[in-house]
């Protein structure tokens, strides 16, 4: 059975001096310093080896995130667009699978469609699930640290520097300079007509300059009536939003994914963000832009799993139009799935509670529908390609962050809750993360968790 795949074909993915397919693809295919055009990209040797071998029914290294979703039976990136034998669902164009040659993996540059696009680590935030490869303020925080032996004991990566950089062959960080981006871009816009979707990553894309270069020259590209645009930001820093909303104009849809990755308990904490910043600044971009959409990614990490209530009602607050979740799966004591060894009990009754809030929030809203049809997350099912198989063409509102937060959250309970859990040591791993990482950010994991507390080097669940 083929595993081909809609992002192997269509896509390009830039990432730390390398770039690949797609988001979670982490194998090394081309290097910055053989090329970093688009076009030479896109016809390299290593993405048709990508593509034969996933059509042939088999999984390249770097696809393994995938595989183990669908080991696992989850819902994984590869089946965001299911091919039926003719096109990829959800596909406005000629299939990108006509222009595809079976036997050498190649393909045209008119098949096309999907590109990310990342320029520099620079990041005002040092979340506990990156690294310093994917942000300087990570970069900042490790300048004069010396991990122990406790820490390399453990293997504790995002402390000894090894995480997304264990490669010897590119310890240096990414930063493309402006003449670069003018040369992507640029490239992009006389060589691939069909790409209709744009996304951008960081770092923290809103204080980059090259961002806002590759709007300007994007802006003039063949496609760009066609072309959803979208980007993730923390949202937490100062921009001028008036010269952003004009810069997204020109394109036929544009989405900011806000990566919030967590509530009002442990914003602060696994962010180092400020809550306030981030609600305000929404409000603000929302008075001078109508027509972005707003949605936000949830880091589904460990420490999610110990706050989850509050997460949820918290971003059911800012009435994203949908929500997203971003499980962590490596490194493999930030994998939810460890807290299972002590408390899955517990965390299993977590789940179902959180599913209930989700049906109180929907109940309170449909009982005062003259407010509720003003929020962004207000939208006619009819309407909606996402609920439409769901909801059975009902021509009904819904509320889809409702809807896609109770969505992706099945489909993490059902990894997490049968996933087979291994090995007890990156339980360990992630105890002594804690300590570590408390200690180096002069954080206090016991103020910001309510049902869990971290006492001489253990968690215990409060009662």
């Amino acid at each position: 059975m083929s595993n081909i795949c809609y992002y192997a074909l269509s896509g390009i993915n830039y990432k730390n001096e390398f770039s690949t397919v797609c988001p979670i693809n982490s194998e090394r295919l081309v290097y910055f310093d053989e090329t970093i055009l688009p076009s030479e990209i896109y016809k390299h040797e290593n993405l048709n080896r990508i593509r034969r071998e996933l059509y042939n029914g088999n999984w390249p290294e770097g696809c393994h995130l995938c595989e183990e979703l669908e080991l696992n039976k989850t819902h994984s990136m590869r089946n965001d667009r299911p091919f039926d034998g003719k096109k990829f669902s959800h596909e406005l164009k000629s299939s990108c699978f006509d222009h595809f040659d079976i036997k050498t993996g190649k393909m045209s540059p008119l098949g096309c469609r999907h590109i990310e696009l990342r320029f520099s680590n620079s990041c005002n935030m040092s979340c506990l699930h990156c690294s310093s490869v994917y942000s300087t303020g990570w970069g900042k925080i490790l300048e004069n640290y010396i991990p122990d032996e406790e820490t390399k004991k453990y293997e504790l990566l995002q402390l000894t520097n090894e995480y997304h950089n264990t490669d010897d062959r590119r310890k240096s960080k990414l930063k493309l300079t402006n003449k670069e981006v003018e040369s992507i871009c640029n490239d992009l816009n006389k060589n691939f007509p069909n790409i209709d979707r744009i996304e951008f990553s960081g770092g923290e894309v809103l204080i980059q300059k090259q961002f806002f270069l590759a709007l300007e020259i994007l802006a003039k590209h063949p496609n760009k009536d066609n072309i959803f645009l979208s980007f993730y930001s923390n949202f937490n820093v100062e921009v001028d939003y008036t010269r952003l909303t004009e810069l997204l104009r020109p394109f036929k849809y544009s989405i900011i994914t806000v990566s919030v990755d967590g509530g009002k308990n442990i914003y602060s904490y696994f962010r180092n963000g400020n809550w306030e910043k981030l609600k305000n600044n929404i409000i603000n971009f929302r008075k001078i832009n109508n027509f972005t959409e707003l949605s936000c990614v949830n880091t589904f990490s460990a420490y999610q799993f110990m706050d989850l209530q509050n997460t949820f009602e918290s971003l059911f607050e800012l009435d994203f139009r949908y929500i997203k979740i971003s499980l962590v799966q490596t490194p493999e004591y930030l994998n939810p799935s460890i807290l299972a060894f002590d408390f899955h009990d517990e965390l299993l009754s977590d789940f179902n509670d959180v599913f209930k809030i989700i049906d109180a929030e929907n109940k309170k809203r449909k009982n005062d529908m003259k407010n509720s049809m003003k929020l962004n997350s207000s939208i006619n099912s009819r309407f909606s390609n996402f609920f439409r198989n769901e909801n059975k063409n009902q021509d009904r509102v819904i509320f889809s962050d409702l809807e896609s937060a109770k969505h992706q959250l099945n489909s993490v309970k059902n990894y997490i809750f049968n996933k087979k859990v291994t090995s007890y040591k990156n339980y360990n791993r992630f105890l002594i993360y804690i300590k570590k990482t408390d200690e180096l950010m002069n954080k206090d994991f016991n103020k910001h968790f309510d049902k869990f507390r971290y006492i001489d080097g253990e968690l215990m669940r409060k009662r």
